[in-house]
């Protein structure tokens, strides 16, 4: 989790000297290799263990090589001692909790006045399923981090290069002084919110995540119908703070105001509900559970690749329904109106099909 972090983190430094430096990005690589001493002395001040190991090694045998390793050693064994920590209490206590809470149930039988009390606080069967894939989703960091990265990290590469070579005063100035320019702002924004949405690896990979334990999914006393609705709704949760994302960075960093702003960003999630559903629906086709690294689950699996085919074909068929309307109106603003009945048309449908192809192929996943 923190290589892959420390990954984007470098990926966008890079990004930035490249963008800086012009039409010759070779020369700022160049430059700063040959700036050694400077490079070096920045690093230490930013990472002071990288220094303190430099100069154990350097001062190998001596009392500053010695305190340099000691400061070195504290600090690694500190690190490992606060990812243990923080280990046991993310994930393996709530891994624990989860065995645990069979068992608390069937202590609660034996107990009248705490089986009045659970019986008061038992949760619907809808709110349980949505907790059960909360948890799967979140005590996993290879799910967590590949299903928040894939929504989070577009807007962020997208908006980067912008805030780099510093024209967003440019971008301002085009949708101040053209009135046509906010509502089509609005549209791009609902796009860019739909493209996200069509990479979305949560839906489309809902049922290979469980893996060989889903066999506990065919046989719990809950209908498919249901089990689906809420790998959906987790689905359509993890993208409402992307969207909310794109809404702000819209508003905040280019200026679109507020009314195609959240229209755009509206928009945008009404068309995350069919993409989410043709995600389920290739992940139901074709489930992959059997596996034993997490990351198969997810980057490994092609049903998120097939997914994204399916959504951006969808996407284009919208596209070209669209280009049509303006044809019809003239403007932009009543193509959100087409926009928003045409998702919705589609994602009744996809759910319809969703749901009642759920209710089959549950029965034979596995077999």
């Amino acid at each position: 989790v923190f290589a892959a972090l420390l990954g984007v983190v470098i990926a966008l430094g890079l990004q930035a000297l490249f963008l800086r430096s012009g039409d010759e990005p070779s020369s700022a690589v160049r430059d700063l290799v040959l700036a050694g001493p400077a490079l070096a002395a920045s690093l230490s001040r930013s990472f002071p263990p990288a220094a303190w190991a430099a100069q154990a090694l350097a001062g190998a045998g001596t009392l500053a090589g010695l305190r340099n390793l000691f400061f070195f050693t504290v600090v690694s064994l500190g690190s490992v001692v606060l990812a243990g920590a923080l280990t046991q209490r993310w994930f393996w206590h709530s891994f624990l909790r989860g065995l645990e809470e069979p068992q608390a149930a069937n202590r609660s039988r034996r107990r009248p006045r705490r089986a009045a009390r659970s019986g008061r606080a038992a949760r619907r069967p809808f709110t349980a399923c949505l907790l059960r894939e909360a948890r799967l989703f979140w005590r996993t960091p290879a799910f967590a981090l590949n299903g928040v990265l894939n929504l989070f990290l577009l807007p962020l590469l997208i908006l980067f290069p912008v805030l780099v070579q510093g024209k967003l005063q440019l971008l301002r100035q085009l949708l101040a002084r053209h009135p046509e320019a906010p509502p089509l702002a609005g549209l791009i924004l609902a796009a860019a919110v739909a493209f996200t949405a069509a990479m979305n690896l949560v839906a489309s990979t809902a049922i290979s995540r469980e893996g060989r334990l889903f066999f506990w999914s065919q046989v719990l006393p809950l209908s498919p119908r249901v089990q689906v609705r809420a790998k959906l709704t987790w689905a359509l949760l993890l993208q409402f703070p992307a969207t909310l994302v794109w809404v702000l960075a819209a508003r905040l960093v280019a200026g679109l105001p507020w009314t195609f702003a959240l229209g755009g960003g509206a928009l945008g999630f009404i068309s995350a509900w069919p993409l989410v559903e043709l995600g389920l629906l290739a992940d139901l086709a074709w489930p992959h559970l059997d596996w034993s690294d997490p990351q198969r689950a997810m980057k490994g699996n092609f049903n998120g690749f097939l997914a994204g085919l399916g959504g951006w074909l969808l996407l284009g068929i919208a596209a070209g329904a669209l280009v049509l309307a303006f044809r019809v109106f003239g403007a932009f603003a009543p193509l959100y109106g087409v926009a928003a009945l045409l998702f919705l048309l589609a994602g009744l449908v996809l759910d319809y099909g969703t749901v009642h192809y759920a209710e089959r192929r549950y029965r034979t996943i596995g077999a």
